[in-house]
């Protein structure tokens, strides 16, 4: 029986599934926890995963459910991991946004960043714009690790475009029509 591409491509690879859930910032430090008790290197972190079209509802942190599992969830564990990233050079992180980015801003209407924006009241709500917000701030989330000039590299995916921004060593590098698979392991 098929294993899958990782393990056909590295038969002798181990894999250990992780408990990890995005809608609270405790599992999310636990599983940051577990993770570095391992003793492990951690090459690639992919940042992945989103939800879209719930209704509204708030986190055990008191957040907006899309908000906290498409963004602020992965922002965490990045942060709670830098150290590990860095000591596992080379290493990357993987943020898997949308081109839905370009249909939202977060400034009010005097054209100032808004954070109340991120976590709407339930009569604010809409689950599409609430999506939106949360992959722009994958953007500026990448941008801010761009800025910082990390010892990893970064790697910004869009599901649509396969246009990838790949960060390395505070410089930017774009790749175009890279299939996701190939942009993973080009910025070595």
């Amino acid at each position: 029986s098929r294993r899958g591409p990782a393990l056909d491509l590295w038969p002798k690879a181990k894999v250990e599934a992780m408990t990890l859930d995005l809608a609270s910032l405790r599992s999310v430090q636990e599983f940051a926890q577990a993770f570095k008790s391992k003793n492990l290197p951690l090459h690639v972190l992919i940042c992945n995963a989103a939800v879209i079209g719930q209704t509204w509802r708030l986190t055990e942190d008191g957040l907006e459910s899309t908000f906290q599992i498409c963004h602020l969830g992965h922002f965490y564990l990045v942060h709670l991991l830098q150290d590990v990233l860095r000591r596992s050079a080379p290493a990357r992180v993987i943020v898997v946004s949308s081109e839905s980015h370009r249909f939202t801003d977060l400034v009010d209407t005097n054209y100032k960043i808004d954070l109340n924006l991120l976590s709407p009241p339930k009569k604010e709500y809409w689950s599409m714009l609430a999506y939106n917000r949360s992959k722009l701030c994958n953007i500026l989330d990448l941008t801010d690790l761009f800025c910082l000039k990390t010892a990893f590299s970064v790697i910004f995916v869009t599901e649509s475009s396969l246009q990838c921004i790949v960060i390395k060593d505070g410089r930017k590098l774009e790749l175009l029509s890279v299939s996701f698979w190939e942009s993973t392991f080009l910025a070595q």
